[in-house]
């Protein structure tokens, strides 16, 4: 199933693009307490664009009033998972370099080259969001990077070790195994 993902991918119309990134403004909307933006009418890139901004100003506004981002968080991460999690059985996927490719894929449709190995590490050399976010906006939106990815891996964690938002030149990171208490 993996591999028709992958060929399929290029074929995906941008209605159905579309009504994944609607998904992830309404998760995010409810994480943070508010209404998601109306896209009716919006092409694609338009409704990217849109969840950029709005995700931008959420965590901004969020940040700025001194909200407990832990509680914003662990809600985008939730949501987020929810879908990986639907992704995992939709496609099948089972092992981690399954994972990868979908991840890859997925990606792809927001503007993120995510580039991941069979060992859970991943490079990001180019990330559509890097031209909305800061930093700590990017580290409070990544939540839904990590539920989404610990959705598709059946509870992997992630973890960044550089970010564009913070001036390197790649995001890089790792999906691992989650540590035992």
């Amino acid at each position: 199933m993996i591999a028709l993902l992958r060929f399929a991918a290029p074929f995906v119309p941008p209605f159905v693009k579309k009504h994944q990134v609607k998904n992830l403004l309404r998760l995010t909307a409810d994480a943070f307490g508010t209404s998601a933006p109306s896209v009716q009418g919006l092409s694609f890139d338009e409704t990217l664009r849109s969840f950029a901004s709005f995700t931008n100003d959420e965590a901004v506004r969020a940040i700025g009033t001194g909200e407990d981002m832990s509680d914003i968080q662990a809600r985008l991460y939730h949501g987020a998972f929810a879908l990986g999690s639907q992704c995992r059985k939709w496609f099948r996927i089972r092992e981690g370099d399954d994972v990868m490719t979908a991840a890859q894929v997925l990606y792809a449709f927001c503007g993120i080259d995510f580039q991941g190995s069979k060992d859970g590490g991943f490079t990001i050399n180019r990330c559509f969001f890097s031209e909305y976010y800061s930093g700590a906006v990017c580290r409070v939106i990544s939540s839904l990077d990590a539920g989404l990815l610990a959705g598709l891996s059946g509870g992997r964690q992630l973890s960044f070790s550089a970010r564009i938002t913070e001036g390197a030149p790649a995001c890089i990171g790792l999906l691992a195994e989650r540590e035992s208490i």
